[in-house]
């Protein structure tokens, strides 16, 4: 066991080792640093032994040959020597450290380096779990992670064969949170448009940079990245958003890629190694035209957005002020989300307009020779006339037999699901399992992250040629519900 003075000055050595940097060779300064780190191996060795520090050099040897029994690690490859007792004395290893604390600090940076000789490949993802999902698959969980410049995203780094370089290249996986920047009106324009409306229909817009963005410094972190890379992979998700965000990060790095050749785009549907695997050897380009559509409709939004909110405050803030609450500031609009509204309202009133009213349904059950008891449904379904069911229920029961008229059989055949889009799938987690749209979508993007569905958000009912459908379902036949 340490004593107090022994453990305080342990954990001032410890935080004075500085492993991924090595100290300066020469001067007093080197030399402190070299003496400070050898003493924290030696510290370190004698705690997780529960033996006292040595207190020379002398008494290092001499502890040294006390824990391997000959004097071997004076005479053999101090690389070789260093592995060995890494595998069979802790303290030994620790006390070998002490005499040699540079080798942990050049591992390091050999393992920082490796690769470096390479091309290097960025590959930009939408968020962290995929990007995380991507280098996984393509390396074999073989991968390096650091950090950059911004504390928010990781940077997985592995080496495996890039196609369009033709050789084994280093690649740098990250990502972004989403969109990069958001879209404004020009301060100018904004402000002519404050007494006329429709002003803003033909007012300047302009990219702003996103307050997570800015908060995350995710623009600094794709640029710095960028200087490293020979080549641009753009992993957003399958959808126009994905391809506009693409264009957000080429914008970014187009200091360091002026030209459009070494810039590419995986198309992929689902996060398996499988497909992972395809659209790397698959590449393609970016789709300038789908990314123009996201822009258009954002401009679009923006302006019916800013117009129509305007002219809800000025004519009925007052009024709303009086029905509603008083503090009430303003009134927005929506273009998607204002004519819902008008649907929900309508919705609404039909319930509130509801009448309940009593019904009847005649139903008969006989005996039928060889099929036992069956069920027999009045051929106009229901009726509102208790007189008219009484009636119907009066002449069954006076009845002691039934005659069956006539037999008619159908046969339906029952197609095999489809796969859902996005709607319909909202649809099925509210009716089939009472789930929220907000709570469907975060299970199927877990669902997606995890390689069990293919990308949910999506127009089409068609699963893609290259998802594995079988395979994911294998995995779910052993669940026990």
């Amino acid at each position: 066991r340490l004593s107090p003075a022994e453990a305080s000055e342990f954990a001032r050595r410890v935080r004075a080792l500085r492993l991924g940097k090595l100290p300066g060779s020469g001067g007093a300064a080197g030399s402190s640093a070299w003496a400070q780190a050898a003493r924290g191996w030696q510290l370190l060795g004698c705690a997780a032994e529960g033996r006292p520090a040595p207190e020379d050099e002398e008494d290092v040897n001499l502890q040294l040959q006390r824990a391997t029994g000959s004097n071997f690690f004076a005479t053999g490859d101090p690389w070789q020597v260093e592995r060995e007792l890494q595998r069979s004395n802790k303290l030994a290893h620790y006390l070998f450290l002490s005499q040699h604390p540079e080798m942990p600090a050049q591992r390091m940076q050999t393992a920082q380096s490796y690769g470096d000789d390479l091309p290097k490949v960025l590959m930009v993802a939408e968020k962290n779990s995929v990007a995380k999902a991507i280098a996984e698959n393509l390396s074999g969980n073989r991968m390096r992670m650091r950090k950059g410049i911004s504390r928010a995203l990781q940077v997985y780094e592995f080496i495996t064969y890039f196609p369009p370089a033709g050789q084994k290249c280093k690649l740098m996986q990250t990502a972004v949170m989403g969109h990069v920047f958001g879209l404004g009106v020009h301060p100018d324009d904004d402000k002519a448009a404050r007494g006329d409306y429709s002003k803003l229909y033909n007012a300047r817009v302009e990219k702003i940079v996103e307050e997570s963005t800015a908060k995350h410094k995710v623009i600094e972190h794709l640029q710095e990245l960028s200087k490293e890379a020979e080549y641009l992979v753009l992993w957003l998700d399958c959808d126009r958003e994905g391809e506009n965000i693409g264009f957000e990060v080429i914008g970014i790095c187009r200091e360091d890629f002026p030209a459009d050749d070494n810039i590419y785009r995986a198309q992929f549907s689902a996060l398996t190694e499988a497909e992972m695997k395809r659209a790397l050897q698959t590449l393609g380009r970016p789709n300038k035209y789908m990314s123009m559509a996201v822009d258009t409709r954002q401009e679009l939004d923006l302006k019916i957005g800013f117009s129509f909110s305007r002219l809800l405050k000025h004519c009925l803030l007052d009024k709303a002020r009086e029905k509603f609450y008083r503090d009430l500031t303003k009134i927005t609009y929506g273009p998607c989300q204002t004519p819902t509204l008008w649907f929900c309202v309508q919705r609404h009133k039909e319930i509130q307009d509801f009448q309940r009213q009593t019904f009847w349904t005649p139903k008969l059950y006989a005996e039928v020779p060889g099929l036992g008891c069956c069920e027999f449904h009045w051929d106009q379904d229901r009726t509102f006339d208790p007189n008219q069911a009484r009636d119907i229920e009066r002449l069954c029961r006076q009845s002691a037999a039934a005659q069956v008229i006539e037999v008619v059989s159908t046969s339906k055949s029952v197609r095999r699901p489809v796969g859902l889009n996005t709607v319909q799938l909202l649809r099925a987690a509210s009716s089939g399992m009472g789930m929220s749209p907000v709570s469907a979508m975060h299970a199927a993007e877990h669902l997606y992250t995890s390689g069990y569905i293919s990308y949910p958000r999506t127009e089409s009912s068609r699963y893609p040629a290259t998802f594995d459908i079988a395979a994911a379902l294998r995995e779910q036949s052993y669940h026990p519900n």
